[in-house]
């Protein structure tokens, strides 16, 4: 049997179509870990309520101070408090997600939960826009954000952590000295429990060890200023968001500024909090053949209870 050229053609695409296997699962790309909507290191609190776009808080100060007083005198000082009350912003977050009736049914054939993938990819564009506000906020909106908040104070720093004539020992001291300086700052009513540093710093930490210890500088910081020796201390985490790309393109620093930024923080709502409230999902409307479906959320920006519990300390890029 002799087969023209196009006949070929035709047989070969139906063998290799005859030969293909499809695979019904759906595989996602991989993000980085949302910490900030999670509640991972800065605490997330679901009291907001719905439709509410200011949150007051209100700040008592003690006015006056006791004194020594004679016998019988009747001059005794009064003591008063000042009540001050400090409004943050909160908003709502809304996205959709559309689909037809025929692609259902497509999606069915092949096995495959095409509703289930774009809600999920809806809820993750949600905590996406609100990971992004509590971390670098919304000048557009005038709300603060975790590494962008004015009420924090700025170190600049000259520590060169992959210098040439860094010791292991100048690593300990940019750490301990920066420790201190939030204790000291807040006459040690504040306590530093989280360090958060770009990954090439937490790297350069991890692979440096203090010879008279065998330690690498983590394990040492934890085991001589945290927890474990009555400091408060808790960990040492490398997130995406600490290095100096992230901060000028989220507008936390100017363009041009080349530091990496490294947050000594506490983790407690007494000092900081973001409050929300969670996903609600309208009913899906029917249009035509499709359907669209609306679901919305609502945040506060950053709310600073005590911001002098909190360090930024810039330090020249990695």
């Amino acid at each position: 049997m002799v087969f023209v050229n196009d006949g070929v053609k035709e047989a070969g695409t139906f063998l290799a179509r005859s030969l293909e296997q499809h695979i019904p699962q759906l595989y996602e790309k991989k993000y980085p870990r949302l910490w900030a909507e999670e509640g991972m290191y800065l605490p997330a609190v679901g009291d907001l309520e719905e439709g509410a776009r200011e949150v007051i808080e209100t700040t008592v100060n003690q006015v006056g101070e006791a004194l020594i007083s004679a016998d019988g005198a009747d001059d005794v000082p009064l003591v008063d408090v000042s009540m001050d009350e400090f409004p943050f912003k909160a908003t709502c977050i809304s996205a959709g997600i559309k689909y037809s009736i025929p692609e259902l049914k497509a999606a069915m054939r092949a096995n495959q939960d095409i509703k289930t993938t774009r809600l999920n990819g809806l809820g993750k564009a949600l905590a996406e826009r609100i990971h992004k506000l509590a971390v670098f906020g919304s000048s557009k909106h005038g709300m603060n954000g975790f590494f962008a908040h004015p009420r924090i104070n700025l170190v600049n720093s000259s520590y060169d952590a992959d210098g040439s004539g860094v010791t292991a020992q100048d690593h300990i001291d940019f750490i301990s000295d920066n420790l201190i300086k939030v204790e000291s700052d807040s006459n040690l009513t504040e306590g530093i429990e989280t360090i958060l540093v770009p990954a090439k710093l937490y790297n350069v930490w991890a692979k440096t060890i203090l010879p008279s210890t065998n330690q690498n500088i983590i394990r040492h910081v934890l085991e001589n200023f945290g927890t474990e020796a009555g400091g408060t201390l808790r960990q040492i985490k490398k997130v995406n968001e600490c290095q100096s790309s992230y901060l000028e393109k989220y507008k936390a620093q100017a363009s041009g500024t080349n530091k990496d930024r490294v947050v000594f923080m506490p983790f407690d709502p007494m000092a900081f909090e973001r409050k929300y409230y969670p996903v609600n999902f309208l009913e899906p409307q029917l249009q035509g053949m499709s359907y669209t479906l609306v679901a919305y959320t609502g945040t506060s920006e950053v709310i600073d209870h005590y911001p002098g519990s909190a360090l930024y300390v810039d330090i020249p890029k990695l």
